[in-house]
């Protein structure tokens, strides 16, 4: 049985018996449901001591972190460094998600490694976790880390992510660059999400005009109103 299914069970147990047994009431009362209380805490805290915190509660620590992450440079890259140890070993999908998101409230130089580094997992939902990390470093190497997702990466979630990652970082020749690639891919998810990306770093909004912010990325002279220059029914050059 799982730990804190145990732990449970024995409440339970007690609630059960005192509800269905005449005089258990009285019999058990308040005494022994606090022998019990007290029983089911020694067995947690066993279990805590034999096999680590649970799941659930890796993931509590892990957003309680994120919420409020070391004040100081020097910490910072400690506690990194500590994230990416328990990084190389957790086997928990969700946990590595936890993770990498306390990873991304701590802008440091270990914190863009590690996210880094974790674009490679198994687990497109932790690379999605990675692009938005990164989007809060400002950062060159995770800048380039972004684009290369954006034009790499098998999944097109992850691709939508990093697109919409990079339209954060100070880089807007690297933004322009990839998002001429972003805005040739057929899906509209990807188009809708370059176009935000350029108005981000760059402040012009084509609207849904996709010609001109193809126009635009490439380097030549938008032919296209820059701004509200979509129209009823989509003509073409609209989000396809």
């Amino acid at each position: 049985m799982h730990r804190s299914h145990r732990v449970r069970a024995y409440a339970l147990a007690l609630m059960v018996l005192m509800a269905v047994v005449p005089g258990c009431a009285d019999t058990f009362g308040w005494d022994s449901f606090k022998w019990w209380n007290a029983k089911a805490k020694k067995q947690k805290a066993a279990d805590l001591a034999r096999f680590g915190p649970t799941a659930d509660q890796r993931v509590a620590d892990m957003a309680k972190l994120a919420k409020q992450p070391p004040a100081s440079m020097e910490a910072r890259q400690q506690k990194a460094v500590e994230l990416g140890q328990q990084l190389e070993t957790e086997k928990d999908t969700l946990v590595r998600m936890s993770i990498v998101r306390a990873l991304g409230a701590m802008p440091c130089d270990n914190s863009v490694r590690l996210l880094k580094a974790g674009l490679q997992d198994r687990e497109a939902d932790v690379r999605v976790a990675c692009c938005q990390g990164l989007a809060k470093q400002n950062n060159a190497d995770a800048a380039q880390a972004l684009a290369g997702a954006a034009g790499s990466d098998t999944e097109i979630d992850v691709r939508i992510a990093a697109v919409r990652a990079l339209g954060n970082q100070k880089d807007p020749a690297l933004v322009k660059r990839t998002m001429a690639v972003a805005l040739e891919d057929p899906d509209p998810a990807m188009q809708h999400s370059a176009m935000i990306a350029l108005k981000t770093s760059t402040g012009r909004d084509f609207g849904n005009n996709v010609n001109a912010a193809r126009e635009f990325a490439r380097g030549d002279a938008p032919t296209g109103a820059p701004q509200n220059s979509a129209v009823a029914g989509r003509p073409a050059g609209s989000l396809q």
